[in-house]
């Protein structure tokens, strides 16, 4: 069973907002351009929570696979969960992240930022699918993204 914490970074502890949209809280306190869905984004109350890496967690947790694939949807985390997962990243084969094309979140990364910090580590784009559109507009504001490690960086 996987620990009871948020990925980050680093080990530690901060503060967890948790939305009146249950799907949208995170470590990330929501930004300006989220204040107009208060009925998603609202901060009902911050909570603290222990931190934890990607790499820790898996060591813990005994992933040893030199073959695995990593889902991140972590609300403007992704960044911040990748950067923890740094000394892993060799083993990973794939991914899937929650890309944005709105900035919901203080300190989240843009797409474009996110795009090329993972294809500059032997990422690439496999597949697109629409995650969310604003409610009022349509406007498509997050997709999924998969990434597979480009063929000349897989290990033999």
């Amino acid at each position: 069973v996987a620990p009871r914490c948020a990925i980050a970074d680093q080990a530690g502890s901060t503060e967890f907002h948790v939305t009146k949209s249950i799907s949208s809280s995170s470590l990330l306190r929501p930004a300006g351009t989220a204040h107009d869905m208060p009925d998603i984004f609202a901060v009902k109350e911050t909570i603290p929570v222990e931190t934890r890496t990607l790499t820790d967690c898996c060591a813990d947790l005994g992933l040893t696979s030199a073959k695995m694939f990593l889902k991140l949807d972590i609300q403007g985390g992704e960044e911040r969960a990748l950067a923890g997962a740094v000394p892993i990243l060799p083993q990973i084969r794939g991914l899937v992240a929650e890309m944005p094309l709105q900035i919901y979140y203080e300190g989240q990364k843009t797409f474009r930022a996110l795009d090329a910090w993972i294809t500059a580590r032997g990422f690439e784009i496999w597949d697109i699918h629409p995650a969310w559109r604003h409610p009022r507009t349509g406007r498509l504001d997050y997709m999924d993204i998969m990434y597979v490690r480009a063929p000349a960086d897989i290990p033999a």
